[in-house]
């Protein structure tokens, strides 16, 4: 027969609630409340480039070429400044920036400590037409900020930073993305806006001696932002 210990000590029936996500969350992102530095972002970013530069770089190298590719393809055929051109270049959005959006989110799902392969830069062809209408209405706002007074232009072009995976790795539509991203990089604008350039610092010093210092430091940029992201807004888990 079970007895109680009366020696034992009193036992609470409250549990501590579990983190939902590795990280933070948007409510805590909007509030204010995700904690993330400088510092942490990119010593953190240092300890993960192992076995992440190769698959980060083939991803890049991916999207630069097919976006290379549209940009020079209206110059090869001579067809600069004609609407042929503008055609050219609304269907390089369309194709490359899935592509972006995967090396976006390469760097974000190992900053959570998920398996990354390369071959998921081709992961958000599914959602290309949100991915377009974000990349084209973010381009012209921040556009029409930078031709209203320059200052409007350099704030919406950080604060809209994450509006990209937001959109993929959250499933929130176009405007909610931009918003969510915008709000949350607002609490802390100049923070972000300090890392960036620490970041394009460091890859200045690295090219010096021939480049073979941007082997680390491009990753290392990448990985930086991702670990941004899963501070603010958590990343949700992985599934089959």
């Amino acid at each position: 027969m079970h007895r109680d210990n009366p020696y034992q000590s009193p036992q609470s029936d409250i549990r501590p609630e579990p983190d939902e996500r590795p990280g933070g969350s948007v409510d805590r992102a909007l509030a204010g409340t995700a904690h993330w530095n400088i510092g942490d972002a990119i010593s953190e970013a240092w300890a993960e480039l192992s076995g992440f530069k190769f698959h980060y770089w083939l991803a890049l190298i991916v999207y630069l070429l097919v976006a290379a590719f549209f940009d020079f393809l209206p110059l090869i055929l001579g067809m600069e400044e004609t609407p042929t051109a503008f055609l050219i270049s609304l269907a390089g959005i369309f194709v490359s920036m899935p592509l972006f959006a995967g090396v976006l989110m390469l760097a974000v799902h190992r900053a959570a400590g998920h398996q990354v392969d390369g071959s998921d830069v081709f992961t958000w062809y599914s959602r290309v037409i949100p991915i377009a209408m974000l990349s084209i209405l973010v381009s012209l706002l921040t556009a029409l900020g930078m031709v209203l007074l320059i200052l409007p232009g350099i704030y919406l072009a950080f604060a809209y930073a994450y509006a990209l995976p937001l959109l993929v790795e959250k499933n929130m539509g176009v405007w909610e993305a931009m918003e969510t991203s915008r709000k949350a990089l607002t609490k802390c604008w100049f923070r972000y806006f300090f890392l960036i350039i620490t970041l394009v610092l460091l890859l200045a010093v690295s090219a010096i001696p021939l480049g073979i210092g941007l082997i680390w430091t491009v990753p290392l940029f990448g990985l930086a932002y991702g670990m941004v992201y899963r501070d603010l807004f958590g990343v949700e888990e992985e599934h089959e």
